[in-house]
């Protein structure tokens, strides 16, 4: 998990969050883990290309809050 930068605030929201949601439901399973970057992926996320230098985009915040809260009703 990458850590956000201190001294900008508007940049790694986006990295925090998609490691904050693998973390919280994956915990470790590689299966789950694949599944919710799929997951991601199918909303137009794709991992990989965000950083903590990635500036961030309101667009893709809403849609990971989103995807959040569906993995934890099934999670529940």
């Amino acid at each position: 998990m990458q850590k956000q930068p201190a001294n900008n605030p508007n940049k790694g929201n986006i990295r925090t969050f998609i490691d904050k949601i693998i973390t919280t439901y994956a915990q470790e399973d590689e299966l789950i883990r694949e599944v919710i970057e799929s997951r991601l992926f199918l909303n137009g996320i794709r991992s990989t290309e965000y950083n903590n230098d990635t500036p961030d985009d309101t667009q893709i915040l809403m849609k990971l809050s989103h995807i959040e809260k569906e993995l934890a009703k099934i999670f529940m």
